[in-house]
């Protein structure tokens, strides 16, 4: 397919591109669907130099060109009767006609005329017609996604900030009240990268780090060493100190460490604000409305 001008309109562009990932004609009908149509043009140079394109593509022989006379009557039937198109459909319709495309006779017997053109472009229509339907259809999808996707925005928005008023917020004021610190369902883990990952309103040197990592593994193997009452308990303790016997303390309760030190580490946080009278619902509203959100 010959080269075709753009449309200078980036989303219009987008939408052909992935027209022609599919059909790469029905893409070239539509760049030219939205250029110029002829009923627009000043000037007749455009349709002349499309008559040349046109001639020499499908093999019209020079001693068998239209003459000034004929070009002008073909140039006059194009303005009144092809108006509708710009001359990059034309152009296109040809090369749909040397690929044996469009359902009429390909034949010109060297003889370039109004009526010659007039069959070419009517069998042409179709094709344009369905070009355009799926182009529109695309662009409806498009408008229809982003629609969907700007509700998704918002609801992505209003979790977060129930995440946020529920699991974080509310948590902490139980605590200023009575001292005790619980999250129901949600992990500590969550708690704490919500608190260090999303908000960002706390981070650990290395030297806690290291600190909180050694009571997280103290903790872990004080606990494995515990006697239960449950029989059944005990049997998943001692299940868990064979474990830690085959491979060794931090490497059996490797998951089990990192979730005590998450949530040692939202602990000592927590105890941190209340010594420091910390307004942290003031702080995590001003993350919230700074950070993109994402879907938690």
């Amino acid at each position: 397919m010959t080269t075709l001008q753009t449309t200078n309109n980036p989303e219009i562009e987008n939408l052909i591109s992935r027209m022609q990932y599919l059909n790469s004609e029905q893409g070239c009908i539509v760049r030219a669907f939205h250029q110029p149509r002829i009923r627009n043009i000043e000037s007749d140079e455009p349709i002349k130099q499309v008559l040349r394109y046109v001639f020499t593509l499908i093999g019209i022989r020079a001693e068998n060109i239209p003459n000034d006379i004929q070009k002008s009557v073909l140039i006059h039937y194009i303005q009144n009767d092809l108006k509708q198109y710009s001359v990059d459909d034309i152009k296109i319709a040809f090369h749909l006609l040397l690929k044996n495309e469009l359902d009429c006779d390909p034949n010109h017997y060297q003889s370039f005329s109004a009526m010659y053109l007039s069959n070419v472009m009517n069998a042409y229509h179709k094709h344009r017609l369905d070009a355009i339907r799926e182009f529109q259809k695309l662009q409806n999808e498009m408008k229809q996604q982003q629609i969907e996707n700007e509700v998704t925005e918002q609801e992505k928005l209003e979790r977060e900030q129930r995440f946020v008023r529920n699991c974080i917020i509310q948590p902490y004021k139980f605590y200023l009240k009575t001292g005790e610190i619980t999250f129901g369902l949600i992990t500590y883990s969550v708690i704490y990268e919500s608190l260090t990952e999303k908000y960002n309103v706390f981070k650990l040197s290395d030297s806690d780090k290291n600190t909180i990592y050694k009571m997280a593994v103290d903790q872990i193997d004080q606990e494995s060493k515990k006697i239960a009452f449950n029989p059944d308990d005990n049997k998943k303790l001692q299940d868990v100190r064979d474990l830690i016997k085959l491979k060794g303390l931090e490497t059996a309760m490797k998951n089990e460490i990192i979730a005590r030190c998450h949530k040692i580490s939202v602990i000592k946080f927590y105890e941190s604000c209340k010594n420091n009278n910390v307004d942290l619902e003031s702080i995590i509203e001003k993350k919230l409305n700074s950070l993109k959100i994402e879907t938690f």
